[in-house]
């Protein structure tokens, strides 16, 4: 095993056994922006065994407060194509590759399961889309593909575990419907870059438990992150049986 990750080899409940874990998965990366860019940076150096990176923008002036993976001279070029070349420098042992485009209806399919030969340990949702999102979650429970969810703006943040593979199963469907109707996407969307940082990083924790099985992460938690007071908190969610995506499965009071 590498000296390269002694650091986190060494620590209690951790080992070479997780390591080995870690570096036989794969994840894909949805949306390579200011979460995206703290996701793939800690799982990449993290040494997780396969990585995808999946966008079709292209990096902007005032993406730099957040997004570090890209410098001045990156401006108008593909995030994609970019990112991965960050990647590759920082963690040469991580296979990486990009796909320029938007998870979109018509792709989804194709774009989420991977392929036979190498499909996704996890999906990461670190879009700035709710339509985008939509699709993910559903494409996601489509596959039996575990997906972990963020969100962040200005001083907060959110993430959710979604694994369709457990029974406490609950996706953000719902939530998500009633978000927009109430608080439509306004673009841009205006937000700390540190806030991003955080609620990447959370992600990136949380993965990396999820992906060696040092932790177990409950469906049915939403860990939201206040950057104004500092502080840390746990929701719960609640499946409701008119959901689109898994309202077939029943309410929680169902179960």
């Amino acid at each position: 095993m590498s000296a390269r990750y002694d650091r986190q080899v060494n620590m209690p409940g951790f080992g070479i056994k997780a390591q080995k874990k870690l570096q036989n998965s794969s994840v894909l990366i949805l949306g390579v922006g200011g979460l995206g860019c703290a996701v793939a940076t800690y799982l990449s150096m993290a040494g997780v065994g396969r990585m995808t990176l999946c966008d079709g923008d292209v990096v902007g002036l005032s993406n730099l407060n957040r997004q570090f993976l890209y410098t001045g001279d990156d401006i108008g070029k593909s995030k994609v194509d970019c990112a991965v070349r960050a990647v590759e420098k920082m963690a040469p042992r991580v296979k990486v590759g990009g796909i320029n485009a938007y998870l979109t209806s018509d792709n989804a399919d194709v774009v989420v399961p991977g392929t036979q030969a190498g499909s996704y340990s996890m999906v990461l949702d670190c879009l700035d889309s709710f339509d985008a999102r939509k699709i993910a979650i559903q494409t996601c429970f489509a596959h039996n593909i575990p997906l972990l969810h963020g969100a962040c703006e200005e001083y907060q943040g959110q993430v959710l575990y979604m694994d369709p593979g457990l029974k406490d199963y609950v996706c953000l469907g719902c939530y998500l419907e009633k978000k927009q109707a109430s608080t439509p996407m306004i673009h841009p969307v205006w937000v700390l870059g540190a806030t991003a940082g955080i609620v990447g990083s959370m992600m990136a924790s949380m993965a990396v438990g999820a992906l060696t099985g040092t932790r177990m992460l409950k469906n049915n938690r939403i860990y939201c992150y206040d950057g104004m007071c500092q502080e840390i908190g746990k929701l719960s969610a609640h499946r409701s049986a008119g959901c689109p995506v898994c309202g077939n499965l029943g309410s929680d009071a169902e179960q």
